[in-house]
């Protein structure tokens, strides 16, 4: 089935202890299941109710439309944990019964469903996980349900990962329960200053007005212009310098600090440079997340695969008098990856927020600072919106934000891609940076426990309405780093 539902048949249902929205793995379940009948039939061998918890991932491509219309389909199991409940003690006129269970949910892939007879194998292929590996090493992704169609083409591609719950007592009972599966990032929220961040340099060259230079010791009367205005005497000064934008590889959902983005300018190195240097302010931003998802099935020749692309818009804003600071270190302007250390010399809080949307506040950074748009904008990412001063209310997004995840027949990766544009001396540079720049890959990971079940209490209404406490930054990002790792080496 794709997806599977819950279902209930012959007064035979599950009952878990203290249900809840989402687990994770390595929780354990437990409960009852429970048969409400109007004859006893628990007796002997069909007595014995059999338990089994199953995660999987399945795939559907669709390539052509009309006559032409092919259709493949894939399915990956996870695991597969079995276990036999014996039947309980009661006697011949009882018509309720109960089986109380416990169940661990595995935190890896388990070999044998993935290896037995007649299962899919999924040979290696970029951004995908291969059964041609030690899968008992391989994550488990959380829940996940997409469905995307090219209308020009009529390809289609539908993916699912889920977990389920299933219970049979004889021939006829029988009841499921979909589990919704979070994946698991880090208890707290990570250290920002401590990911990855990737830093992009463009070169721009700006001529300045032209100016005129009278030889020495001449000087001319009040009133009367220069005779000697050949090109000899006039020089037009350029402005060499390199725009630098510092962007984050890794965003977790929900973290409290806003998402880190930093821009700066430095004088290109062995040009003549100009005293003083001209401001350069930035006039418009655009900045969107772009998630790729892929799906792949195997079929007799080779496999068939499809990727689509959605797009999560963040900021689309214009700015006024906002100074990009110059800081006097040349850069490498082809760029480089390196760890991020946050200098907060960043520009005041705007203080006027204009009807346009534009921001006009004084530039009050020092030399060798950076203008950290993430924190002027105040941006702030969860599954479901984008929050910045830009608006009074969260954006909401059109689909939800899934964390990065890499499996055998489905994956989702992002990539940061921005749009900026710039004004100096009076000249504009329409698109400085387009779409056609390479991409910034990032990681988006799923919110911190910490943060999740602080908006669990939220939403339950257990907040006491005085507003949250900043939660403790995760100091060890051990475990989160072989995360990342694990999710860098599948999309490289």
């Amino acid at each position: 089935m794709f997806p599977i539902t819950a279902t209930e048949s012959d007064g035979l249902s599950i009952d878990l202890d203290s249900p809840k929205f989402s687990y994770v793995a390595g929780e354990t379940l437990s409960g009852y299941v429970v048969l409400k009948s109007e004859r006893p039939r628990v007796k002997g061998p069909d007595g014995s109710v059999r338990l089994v918890l199953v995660g999987q991932s399945e795939s559907k491509v669709r390539q052509g439309d009309g006559k032409n219309k092919q259709e493949y389909s894939g399915r990956a199991v996870f695991f597969v944990v079995k276990k036999i409940l014996e039947p309980p003690t009661c006697d011949d006129t009882t018509t309720e019964h109960a089986w109380s269970f416990s169940m661990t949910i595995p935190k890896r892939s388990q070999s044998e469903p993935l290896a037995a007879p007649g299962a899919d194998k999924w040979i290696p292929a970029q951004e995908y996980l291969s059964t041609n590996t030690d899968v008992t090493k391989h994550r488990l992704p959380g829940t996940y349900l997409a469905a995307q169609q090219d209308f020009m083409t009529g390809n289609k591609a539908e993916g699912c990962v889920q977990y389920v719950l299933l219970a049979t007592l004889g021939r006829s009972g029988r009841c499921t329960i979909p589990l919704t599966i979070r994946a698991r990032s880090s208890e707290y929220p990570i250290k920002m200053a401590d990911q990855r961040s990737s830093q992009r340099s463009t070169r721009i060259d700006i001529k300045l007005p032209k100016q005129i230079q009278e030889p020495a010791g001449r000087s001319l009367a009040p009133g009367r212009r220069s005779s000697t205005t050949s090109s000899f005497f006039r020089r037009s000064p350029q402005f060499h310098f390199n725009i630098n934008l510092r962007i984050p590889t890794v965003l977790q959902l929900s973290h409290p600090d806003s998402i880190p983005l930093e821009v700066w300018i430095t004088p290109q190195e062995g040009l003549p440079s100009v005293d003083p240097a001209p401001e350069v302010t930035l006039t418009s931003l655009t900045l969107y997340l772009e998630a790729t998802m892929g799906a792949r099935c195997p079929s007799k020749f080779h496999g068939r695969e499809t990727e689509q692309r959605i797009e999560y818009p963040l900021v689309k804003t214009k700015f006024k008098n906002l100074v990009i600071p110059l800081s006097g270190h040349p850069v490498n302007r082809h760029g480089s990856e390196h760890i991020l250390a946050f200098t907060e010399k960043h520009p005041d809080d705007p203080t006027d927020l204009g009807s346009e949307g534009q921001y006009s506040f004084q530039d009050t950074t020092t030399q060798d600072s950076t203008l950290n748009l993430g924190a002027l904008l105040d941006l702030h990412l969860t599954r479901d919106t984008i929050r910045s001063k830009l608006s009074s209310k969260p954006t909401r997004f059109q689909r939800p934000l899934w964390p990065s995840f890499a499996t055998y027949n489905l994956f989702v990766r992002y990539n940061l891609r921005y749009r900026m544009t710039i004004e100096c001396a009076g000249k504009k540079d329409d698109e400085i940076w387009n779409l056609n720049y390479p991409r910034a890959d990032c990681t988006v990971l799923a919110a911190s426990e910490q943060d999740y079940e602080r908006e669990e209490s939220y939403r339950a209404g257990k907040m006491d309405g005085t507003g949250f406490t900043v939660p403790a930054v995760m100091e060890n990002v051990s475990d989160i780093a072989d995360l990342v790792q694990n999710l860098v080496s599948v999309f490289t």
